[in-house]
């Protein structure tokens, strides 16, 4: 059952980035089965641990230095994770899901099913340039509404990405 909301998160992610881009042809390798599973697999733990554990996916998938880092939030349990795919326009997409939990249960189908899927998209579309950045964000504490508007720029305020210089 999990491998089959694995599987079908997956290809609704992909299909989203694929009409958000659709003035591109959009080339990606597809991964295996096991690698996309084993990733869900690793959701244990408190909210912290859940983020260190995507950073730690987005290392493994490829994601490293300047395009890999951590946003703090005010007031929030642990940072949000970002990943960065540079490509060659100013042009950018943001990919995101949330890795945080509700006190009620572990939140693998509504929160990390999707946080483990943002280091094999990242993976999956690596494998080529690309016209448009990718920004992929791990948020955390959207159960409490914190993660968001940290991210979301408002008024003067711009978005800061580290390693994208437009």
């Amino acid at each position: 059952m999990a491998s089959k909301i694995c599987f079908s998160l997956a290809l609704g992610l992909l299909l989203a980035v694929a009409a958000a881009a659709r003035a591109q042809s959009v080339r990606y390798v597809e991964l295996p089965r096991d690698v996309i599973e084993e990733r869900l697999r690793q959701y244990a733990g408190p909210d912290p641990a859940r983020g260190a554990n995507v950073k730690k996916l987005f290392r493994e998938a490829g994601c490293s230095g300047e395009h890999l880092a951590e946003q703090p939030v005010a007031r929030a349990s642990a940072p949000n994770v970002l990943c960065i795919l540079p490509g060659v326009s100013r042009r950018v997409i943001l990919v995101g899901a949330h890795f945080d939990h509700a006190p009620e249960g572990e939140g693998v189908a509504d929160n990390w099913s999707g946080a483990s899927l943002l280091p094999s998209l990242y993976q999956s579309l690596n494998s080529a340039p690309r016209r448009h950045t990718f920004v992929f964000v791990g948020f955390t504490d959207e159960e409490t509404g914190f993660s968001a508007p940290a991210l979301t720029p408002t008024g003067s305020q711009r978005m800061i990405l580290p390693g994208f210089r437009p």
